[in-house]
């Protein structure tokens, strides 16, 4: 798909491009592929090594649980 015709789609997107920086092709995944793992990712920018969230379940140091 052409990246004007993706632009048509979901026009938000192209906003925020035209407002601001953007990459083509700038995809990086994080594995695994949970949805904390990557929630940290997005928000941080940080690649999972570096924000050390590493699954779904969280390790309390308190309790020492899951």
């Amino acid at each position: 798909m052409c990246q004007q015709a993706m632009f048509n789609k979901v026009p938000r997107i192209a906003q925020w491009a035209a407002k601001g920086a953007h990459f083509v092709n700038g995809v990086q995944p994080q594995y695994p592929t949970f949805t904390a793992v990557n929630h940290m990712a997005i928000a941080t920018g940080l690649f999972t090594e570096s924000h050390g969230i590493v699954s779904n379940t969280f390790y309390d140091k308190a309790t020492s649980k899951l």
